[in-house]
């Protein structure tokens, strides 16, 4: 029923209120009254019966005005209210209600208006923090794949569903190369599964691996496996959990981190490491061979002439200088292998000298006297490696008596820079030179210890002792320079 039609029932019922109130009223008066008065009023009444209809349509007005005025102001007004409420929770959240009406209605809109001012108050603050956030995120999300873009490591970020979220462009340039021409953009890319640039088996392998590990309390664990692409790189990988609950609950596994290494080079290095043993086991004994022949005529036949025994002798020599001559190739090109595996930085030659100034000081408490060429030298070196070493050099000299006068001294020569240690005193012995040569070390950041003769031939580089003139011995090494300066350098305090 809508509410012109609740107005007329209302006025009908007050109507007929109203008729029955008056005819009640008048009965109980005429009951009253005696025959003749009630004779009399009852003619009276008669007389003035349309006096009497014209009171009553005029009381059935003035109730139905008063009625239409209570309806407007308490059913009418609230029901604007809730209509103009739900416009401010819904499409319009700034229209305010009019504060007009009864009093009691005027208070209700000031509650509402209220109310509403404190709702759009917050969500401008929350419209605000999300809007931060999304700022901070965004911010982050750059950060952080500026982070990646820097690393050296291929990396791939994807969810349970095997989507790729995130990547870096070593691991875009890693498999654009291991496509060979085949459509590497439909490997990698955001939105993109994994499973197109990896064989799904063996992801879900590492998976159920990582599973299992969470389940048995491993917090961090890690799973690693090698695995071919379509276009044949072999890559080994390392992949582990993000967003993983802590033991015992596992269930909570919202992505995967990939870290992939192109394992080719190294492969590569294997199979020629491979190929030079075979070769010079192969022509070391063919070598010998000749020289053991040789060595057992001239002993089993001692009265051969003179012409006879020189021809094996130059059989022995010409054998021997080849197996030398192979043997020092051999070991340039494993030091070459060795080099180019181990990463190696440019440095200032400078720099250098300054950081293992340092270095030896606050280990020996003994002054240096520091020696460099006036032009820039740049060397190609782990800095840090071989910093370590000479420290532990210069150290284990000091204690063996020569600590005096020491001279560091850093030189061109030829192609290579050259680097000498200086010292006053009688010269090392052989024991002593393999001692120091060969004594290990551990350095920070490696697993195994270290010789100096370790370290040189990891750049490629030569070493000796020799003794100098002026009654002062040397340790000098060739190391190898960098190829072109660079733009900039950094230098550590």
């Amino acid at each position: 029923m809508n509410l012109r039609l609740k107005f007329v029932a209302s006025l009908v019922v007050s109507a007929l209120a109203i008729g029955g109130i008056v005819f009640t009223v008048l009965a109980v008066a005429l009951s009253g009254l005696a025959l003749d008065q009630r004779a009399a009023m009852q003619a009276s009444l008669a007389e003035d019966s349309g006096a009497l209809v014209l009171v009553s349509l005029l009381l059935i007005a003035i109730v139905g005005i008063l009625l239409h005025a209570a309806v407007r102001a308490y059913i009418v007004r609230p029901l604007q209210l809730a209509e103009e409420t739900r416009l401010i929770l819904g499409a319009n959240p700034r229209h305010r209600l009019a504060c007009d009406g009864p009093s009691e209605l005027a208070t209700l809109a000031t509650a509402i208006n209220a109310l509403a001012a404190r709702c759009e108050s917050v969500q401008n603050d929350v419209e605000a923090r999300v809007a931060e956030a999304k700022q901070d995120l965004e911010a982050e999300r750059k950060l952080l794949a500026a982070l990646m873009a820097d690393l050296t490591e291929s990396v791939v970020v994807f969810n349970a569903a095997g989507t790729i979220l995130l990547y870096n462009e070593r691991a875009r340039q890693l498999f654009d190369a291991a496509a060979n021409g085949d459509g590497a953009a439909e490997w990698m890319g955001l939105g993109r599964s994994i499973f197109n640039a990896i064989d799904r088996e063996v992801v879900a392998h590492a998976i159920d691996h990582l599973h299992h590990r969470l389940s048995e309390g491993d917090g961090l664990p890690i799973a690693e496996f090698v695995t071919a692409t379509r276009g044949g790189r072999l890559l080994r990988a390392r992949m582990r959990a993000v967003g993983a609950a802590p033991p015992p609950v596992t269930t909570a596994l919202s992505g995967y981190v990939l870290v992939l290494h192109d394992v080719r080079s190294e492969v590569d290095l294997g199979a020629a490491r491979e190929r030079a043993l075979r070769s010079l086991t192969e022509g070391t004994r063919a070598a010998l061979a000749s020289i053991r022949a040789a060595v057992e005529a001239l002993m089993h036949y001692p009265g051969m002439d003179a012409s006879q025994q020189q021809k094996f002798l130059d059989v022995i020599q010409d054998e021997t200088e080849k197996l030398g001559r192979r043997l020092d190739t051999s070991f340039t090109d494993d030091a070459s292998r060795l080099a180019a595996e181990w990463p190696l930085a440019t440095v200032l030659g400078r720099d250098f000298m300054r950081a293992l100034q340092r270095s030896v000081e606050a280990r020996c408490a003994c002054a240096l006297t520091v020696e460099t060429s006036e032009d820039p030298l740049w060397l190609r070196v782990d800095s840090f490696l071989l910093v370590e070493a000479l420290s532990d050099l210069i150290h284990r000299l000091r204690r063996a008596g020569c600590s005096r006068d020491m001279t560091l001294r850093l030189m061109p020569s030829s192609t290579r820079i050259q680097f000498e240690l200086y010292w006053a005193g009688d010269a090392l012995s052989v024991e002593e030179t393999l001692q120091h040569e060969n004594a290990v070390m551990s350095i920070p950041g490696h697993l195994q210890p270290l010789s100096i003769k370790e370290i040189v031939a990891r750049h490629g580089a030569e070493a000796w002792f020799q003794r100098s003139a002026a009654d002062r011995s040397c340790f000098r090494i060739l190391l190898p320079a960098a190829v072109t300066e660079p733009a900039t350098t950094m230098t550590g305090g």
